[in-house]
């Protein structure tokens, strides 16, 4: 290595460059999510005891900016709103690959035994939501999924839904005293 200077340089030799993109990312109608960041999440690198995981740009075609990705390796975006959930997406192969938001969408209201909202918090994977008395949460997978909502002096309720892709009426949870 030459002396650190302003003028040194290095001769790098050739670096080849791949014309698509190892990972597409797309909102739910199919079209590139823009400059927004990604966590990687790989084995062995970052720190994940302290939440340091490095950042990565998707740029604006929704392309992804960051290093080469390895089967097994996960990507997370951040939610951008209140009731939306994280997008998460875990390589399969070397090959490229869209990584499409979930077009999920499910609605709640959070009652008493006498119809009356209740102030609570919905948990959905990973993520807790603060909701007055109701909540309509997007992104989601559109699979069977279990969430929990709890508020104080009242029973916690666990709900089995398959969120879908079209909004439904709100599915009422109805919490009892304690």
């Amino acid at each position: 290595m030459p002396a650190r200077s302003d003028t040194a340089r290095v001769e790098l030799g050739r670096i080849a460059l791949a014309a698509t993109p190892q990972l597409l990312l797309q909102d739910v109608d199919g079209k590139p999510r823009a400059n927004v960041q990604g966590k990687l999440l790989r084995a062995g690198y970052g720190n994940f005891t302290e939440q340091r995981l490095p950042m990565f740009p998707f740029d604006d075609a929704g392309r992804w900016l960051g290093p080469a990705l390895l089967p097994g390796d996960g990507i997370f975006v951040a939610a951008d709103a209140e009731g939306v959930l994280p997008l998460r997406h875990v390589v399969t192969s070397g090959a490229p690959t869209v990584a499409r938001t979930p077009a999920g969408r499910l609605a709640l209201r959070i009652v008493d035994t006498d119809g009356a909202p209740l102030v609570a918090t919905v948990m959905v994977r990973e993520c807790a939501f603060r909701c007055q008395g109701s909540i309509e949460l997007r992104q989601l997978p559109t699979e069977p999924l279990r969430l929990f909502v709890a508020t104080a002096g009242h029973r916690g309720a666990r709900v089995e839904v398959t969120p879908t892709r079209e909004p439904t009426a709100a599915i009422d949870v109805v919490l009892p005293k304690q």
